[in-house]
């Protein structure tokens, strides 16, 4: 029997295929991994107001509840503050929070990168449940009582309120 040269490559296509056919066959498919599923901790805020500190992508770095008491409550980078923030733009006693018979109100403590809601500068200012405070360039959220809040609303918290209002453009002194 003689081949010419295209039945001689029409014959080595189909072997090849035939081999590919069977390897394909009898190959193991890979076991897939079980997905990690992450849930969200859901918690209830109990007795007084909590305050998260974020990042800008929206992970929460820190929290702390505050009392439910009429003594001021100081955020801000110094190691005596009631809520310490990690960042060289916030101040050592940054901003000053306070419980009233209106509600919760925080003052700007004279910072040098000042406080910002909504893209607004401030010097005193009530808070309402899920706002989202900067002080200089970091985000904190004030979560009141009874509110029920996981790590994915307070994310979701922060990049709305990034995309609604940008992050405050701070200049270094």
């Amino acid at each position: 029997m003689k081949f010419d040269t295209t039945e001689t490559i029409l014959l080595l296509i189909m072997i090849l295929f035939g081999i590919v056919a069977v390897y394909v066959t009898k190959r193991k498919p890979e076991a897939k991994k079980p997905e990690a599923k992450v849930e969200a901790k859901t918690v209830k805020i109990a007795e007084g107001w909590t305050v998260f500190n974020m990042d800008k992508e929206g992970n929460c770095v820190n929290s702390a509840s505050i009392p439910q008491t009429e003594d001021s409550f100081i955020i801000g980078t110094s190691p005596d503050s009631d809520f310490r923030i990690l960042n060289k733009l916030v101040s050592r006693r940054h901003l000053i929070v306070v419980n009233t018979d209106n509600g919760m109100m925080i003052s700007d403590n004279n910072s040098s990168y000042s406080t910002f809601i909504n893209g607004n500068r401030i010097i005193d200012s009530p808070v309402e449940n899920g706002q989202v405070v900067w002080l200089a360039d970091s985000p904190v959220i004030f979560i009141a009582p009874g509110t029920y809040t996981d790590e994915k609303k307070l994310k979701a918290l922060t990049i709305q309120n990034i995309r609604d209002y940008g992050v405050p453009v701070i200049t270094e002194k």
